[in-house]
């Protein structure tokens, strides 16, 4: 099997509203793209945990905790 770019959705953030997806699933393949465009751009290991860190967080923002 081979998966051809054009074929890729996730690639192409247009085409993934077409999906009848969600908001959140929409969102969630931009955070990935984004991420995944990012990592070749970082060197160094600190700079790749910032990366990781700020796409968790742009997925799950943090939220208000009594336990915190």
């Amino acid at each position: 099997m081979v998966l051809r770019k054009q074929d890729a959705i996730y690639l192409q953030p247009a085409r993934v509203h077409a999906l009848d997806a969600s908001e959140r699933t929409v969102r969630d393949l931009n955070v990935l793209l984004n991420f995944s465009k990012s990592l070749n751009a970082v060197r160094g290991l600190a700079a790749l945990q910032q990366k990781a860190l700020e796409a968790v967080l742009e997925i799950s923002p943090p939220t208000e905790s009594p336990y915190c």
